[in-house]
């Protein structure tokens, strides 16, 4: 049997990878350990429902330092631009040099580099934690599952189908 398997990442988070007769090969698209399994072979399932999830706690925990980072970045971010406009308005007024209101853009810009860090740090945990469990694409039935509980998942290099389920 040819299968011509087109990949996809679905809004309902999850990888899918699908051959013309209507098997559906389902997988994470992050690297985790199987926490949970939801559904056994042959069991019928709607569009939607959740298969399999990954331990999150992990993925959870860097969600919450992001935040941590991100909030305290933003604070630092705010203070190094008024401190620069302060900077722009005594160089207006001719009370500092140029090397201080350059020394004043330095800081900001690192600032506004520092906050895009914890920004893209946030993004990513989001992203891991929404890609960490899998659901049903269709309504159908299970056909195989090739999971296990604490089976470590590495789809760096290639994804491993974990669920497989036909419409």
């Amino acid at each position: 049997m040819t299968r011509v398997l087109l990949s996809i990442v679905l809004f309902l988070h999850l990888t899918v990878s699908f051959a013309k007769d209507g098997v559906y090969e389902l997988t994470t698209a992050v690297s985790g350990v199987v926490e949970n399994i939801l559904v056994k072979p042959g069991e019928k399932v709607k569009q939607g429902q959740l298969l399999l999830v990954l331990d999150q706690r992990v993925i959870k925990a860097k969600g919450l330092e992001a935040d941590s980072w991100e909030r305290s970045a933003k604070l630092d971010l705010d203070e190094a631009k008024k401190e620069l406009e302060r900077t722009e308005e005594l160089y207006d007024r001719t009370v500092i040099s140029d090397h201080e209101l350059e020394l004043a853009k330095i800081n900001f810009a690192k600032k506004e580099k520092v906050y895009a860090q914890a920004n893209r740090a946030k993004v990513l945990a989001q992203y891991q934690l929404d890609f960490s469990q899998v659901v049903a694409p269709v309504s159908g039935k299970i056909k195989k599952v090739n999971a296990w509980k604490g089976m470590v998942v590495n789809n760096k290099q290639q994804n491993t189908v974990l669920i497989t389920m036909v419409k």
